[in-house]
């Protein structure tokens, strides 16, 4: 599977095979420690890698992952924001009834229901680098 492939080449490299010369960033001292803290921040802040040869340092890898995490939930939250307001549009507009609030919510389930697997098996076959 392509997203598996590039999830594979994702994943940090051991650092003894990386020469000291190219690295991208300043190399920070190497610690044998195997604490729960540190399993846990190589777990939530990998090391990241340029062409499988050049390393990030923990620092900069630890920027770019957090903004990525940031820019992910500030995305999920409009994405909820809007749902919301849209009901609350429908509510304003009609104020007697929450019927078409109702219908609203359902339609818009209904149509992620029947077009989210339509849509996930076209991206699937027709992925967006060849």
């Amino acid at each position: 599977n392509y997203y598996q492939t590039a999830l594979h080449e994702m994943e940090p490299e051991p650092a003894k095979d990386v020469p000291e010369a190219e690295s991208v960033d300043k190399a920070e001292p190497k610690s044998q420690e195997s604490t729960l803290a540190s399993r846990i921040r190589d777990y939530f802040v990998p090391q990241l890698t340029v062409e499988k040869k050049q390393k990030f340092s923990r620092k900069k890898s630890a920027v770019i992952i957090t903004t990525l995490y940031l820019s992910h939930a500030l995305s999920a939250w409009g994405d909820r924001m809007l749902e919301f307001m849209t009901a609350l549009l429908v509510v304003f507009l009609y104020p007697d009834s929450l019927l078409l609030p109702a219908i609203h919510g359902f339609t818009v389930q209904l149509f992620a229901v029947i077009f989210g697997t339509i849509v996930g098996d076209w991206v699937d076959v027709y992925p967006c680098y060849h």
